[in-house]
């Protein structure tokens, strides 16, 4: 069950498209299907030629803003959205990934109930370009060495994040073009941002064939990921890692949690399994 609140913070959803007309209606459908009043919704568009202005279009009075024309890319798409947005808390959620039906109304019962908080994350369904559900992914509680260690422990699908954190952190490193995410995210954790994980299942990542997170483009991440890690000095420590490793899992068996358990211990075979 969703709570609802009687304080209603307004929240910016940025979402940076370009060349996703087959997704992007799905996308938009489950910002107004929130039936949140206090919203908008920001589309950042490339400059698409398939079909993405007819939808910008037709649902031009649903938005609070859009725009489609050449840029940089997505981290550059998501800057200037972030750029427009007046919203007190602001999401982004690209074009082929969509919300769960109540998240906002969640995001307003969290706000009102830890008010020192300044990014919330939830879980998330895994769908392929048919609907159909592929898993849940289940996250945990922020922590920093598990985050280093894993990778990835939270997502942009189902996140929130105040709109002072981005004066305090920055914005998105326009230089990355896969892991912008993941970078925005350590600096989270390395600046003591105040982080607050939600069991609800929040928002939906689409995985398709001409997806970032698909095809060959897990190597480019990965490069990325090597590339801000020296920045940040940050180097893993084997033994350590090792430890923590079984501690979680350890944890998790005796919680019951095993989806998440299940859930982990794919993303270390596949990180296990890419050419370093």
């Amino acid at each position: 069950m969703i709570q609802k609140s009687n304080k209603l913070p307004k929240i910016s959803i940025i979402t940076p498209s370009f060349n996703q007309a087959n997704f992007l209606e799905k996308n938009i459908f489950s910002v107004i299907n929130q039936r949140y009043p206090n919203v908008e919704h920001i589309i950042v568009d490339g400059g698409s030629t398939d079909g993405t202005l007819d939808i910008l279009k037709k649902y031009n009075n649903k938005l609070g803003y859009w725009v489609s024309e050449k840029d940089r890319g997505q981290s550059h798409a998501l800057n200037r959205g972030i750029g427009f947005a007046s919203g007190d808390w602001i999401g982004w959620q690209n074009s082929d990934d969509y919300y769960c039906e109540g998240t906002f109304w969640r995001l307003a019962y969290l706000v009102n109930k830890y008010p020192t908080i300044k990014v919330f994350f939830g879980n998330k369904y895994c769908v392929n370009a048919s609907e159909k559900v592929l898993r849940k992914q289940f996250y945990i509680n922020p922590d920093l060495n598990i985050y280093k260690s894993i990778g990835m422990t939270m997502c942009n699908q189902s996140a929130f994040i105040h709109k002072d954190v981005f004066k305090e952190v920055g914005l998105l490193d326009e230089s990355l073009n896969y892991a912008m995410d993941h970078e925005f995210f350590l600096r989270l954790f390395l600046n003591n941002i105040p982080m607050l994980h939600d069991k609800k299942l929040l928002g939906v990542s689409r995985y398709h064939d001409e997806s970032k997170s698909c095809g060959d483009n897990k190597n480019e991440w990965q490069n990325e990921k090597k590339m801000f890690y020296k920045k940040y000095n940050i180097k893993y420590n084997s033994r350590f890692e090792k430890h923590l490793l079984v501690k979680r899992y350890y944890k998790l068996l005796v919680d019951n949690k095993l989806d998440f358990l299940a859930e982990t211990i794919k993303r270390l075979y596949r990180k296990l399994t890419i050419n370093y």
